[in-house]
């Protein structure tokens, strides 16, 4: 029997911050996991020490949560790509409607 995982998330990071280690885990045991990041992060927070710009904080994040999840055990990962900006924006029109 294959057992098999999603997990979803945010944000880039959000994966190694909240459940890294069960990811982790699961994939030590043979579960097929399948991590889930709705965004890139391009909207976030440019960590002191990185390259990155606001054009390229996008990138950034996503190739550091590739790294990560190889890490965390070579879960696949499976990105939604939705940029913030227009998610926050759909979000507040749909706040004001209400």
């Amino acid at each position: 029997m294959t057992r098999r995982a999603i997990a979803a998330f945010a944000h880039p990071d959000d994966e190694t911050f909240s459940v890294g280690g069960t990811l982790a885990r699961a994939v030590a045991l043979g579960w097929t996991v399948t991590a889930i990041c709705a965004t890139r992060g391009e909207v976030g927070e440019i960590a002191p020490g990185t390259a990155a710009t606001p054009e390229t904080l996008g990138l950034v994040r996503e190739q550091e949560l590739r790294a990560a999840i190889l890490v965390l055990g070579r879960a696949v990962h499976a990105r939604v790509p939705v940029s913030e900006e227009p998610h926050v924006r759909h979000a507040q029109r749909s706040t004001r409607r209400t």
